[in-house]
């Protein structure tokens, strides 16, 4: 399980879970964590390999979704529910 304290999610309008292809993990951190609307990334185990928060209008996340799919070593993209 993910434990922040509350401030580290202060914005956060998303949260989405990538499956990566192994090895590219860091690599996936660090560009999906240069887009425009991401504000953390975070290497996982379970059923997703990297998480990242977004903080940006729910308008925006479907395009920004499409940028994460397009980001070499994502296998797939998963939007998780999240309740502030």
């Amino acid at each position: 399980m993910l434990m922040v304290d509350r401030a580290s999610y202060e914005g956060v309008t998303a949260i989405v879970g990538l499956k990566i292809v192994p090895g590219m993990e860091d690599a996936v951190c660090q560009e999906s964590g240069s887009l425009a609307g991401i504000s953390h990334t975070f290497k996982a185990f379970g059923s997703f390999d990297v998480i990242v928060f977004l903080t940006l209008d729910h308008s925006d996340v479907p395009a920004l979704l499409k940028q994460l799919k397009k980001v070499e070593g994502v296998l797939d993209v998963h939007p998780l529910k999240f309740v502030p």
